[in-house]
């Protein structure tokens, strides 16, 4: 969305999409730290398919978000709006 509203120089859905991002972002990473907190090293939370399947989804959601800013970034500079 924020790459989306930057390219129509919506600046300010363009940074309150990312800001609700990175909201998105930090509360599903303190999860993933809850989880390995809980575990220990020790094995304790079982490793499936689906939690390996859930960190990839994260990892890729905050690349993506990092790049989606850079992007916003770039689009406010060329328009001489940064």
């Amino acid at each position: 969305m924020a790459i989306q509203a930057a390219r129509q120089k919506k600046w300010e859905l363009a940074a309150s999409s990312l800001a609700a991002a990175q909201d998105a972002v930090r509360a599903a990473h303190l999860i993933q730290t809850q989880l390995i907190g809980e575990d220990e090293g020790q094995g304790k939370i079982p490793v499936n398919l689906i939690l390996v399947h859930a960190k990839d989804h994260l990892m890729t959601a905050m690349l993506c978000r990092d790049l989606s800013e850079e992007i916003v970034m770039l689009r406010q500079e060329f328009a001489g709006a940064a």
